[in-house]
């Protein structure tokens, strides 16, 4: 009856004179941009959304993903890894920086018609987990990223006439520490972060 969908979709990405940045060594942070690596990424993703009444809506996706260099040699980081002849590093078969395994988000909508003097409240809550990744290529331990969870909630009060809107969100409630990106500087981690949780009031209105 339309009630429910479900998607799945398998992917296969051959990338070929990859873009990657390397921090030149002994520098100040300075770094060189090259067509240097081939990469492969491949997985599954999976999407659900149920309309199990006519006010309550939930649904989600969970995505596993498999992203790593086929071919890459560059600057070794500070504790050299797969050292070759010339004194590069191969990080062949490392994982993409940014490429967590599992990743998901579920999302709950539910709906209150006229619920406070003929005007709905509409709530919407997400939940969004992320594993484990690094934020720089380099693959120092100050660049991993840990796994984590954030959630997100929005309270909405409706006019009848769907005319004026006033929403409650908050962004990242339980206040986690996420990585954006991060660089290694001679011998220091510099680490720039999402925002920390966020609250806001805000009206909106058609015209």
């Amino acid at each position: 009856d339309g009630a429910m969908n479900a998607n799945i979709t398998l992917f296969h990405m051959d990338i070929q004179d990859m873009q990657v940045a390397a921090i030149i060594p002994g520098s100040a942070g300075d770094f060189t941009v090259t067509n240097a690596a081939e990469a492969t990424s491949e997985g599954v993703e999976l999407e659900l959304d149920w309309q199990i009444t006519q006010d309550l809506l939930i649904g989600g996706n969970l995505a596993f993903t498999d992203a790593v260099y086929d071919e890459f040699g560059g600057p070794c980081p500070a504790v050299p890894i797969n050292v070759l002849p010339d004194g590069s590093c191969s990080y062949a078969g490392f994982n993409l920086p940014f490429a967590p395994e599992v990743k998901g988000t579920l999302y709950v909508d539910y709906t209150a018609p006229g619920a406070v003097g003929g005007w709905d409240i509409r709530v919407r809550g997400t939940a969004g987990y992320s594993d484990s990744y690094f934020t720089n290529g380099t693959y120092e331990e100050g660049e991993f990223q840990d796994s984590f969870t954030k959630f997100d909630a929005t309270l909405s009060l409706v006019s009848p006439d769907d005319r004026y809107t006033w929403s409650l969100t908050g962004r990242n409630l339980s206040d986690e520490e996420i990585i954006d990106w991060s660089i290694l500087v001679a011998g220091t981690y510099y680490a720039y972060l999402k925002p920390p949780r966020e609250i806001a009031l805000s009206f909106a209105a058609k015209f």
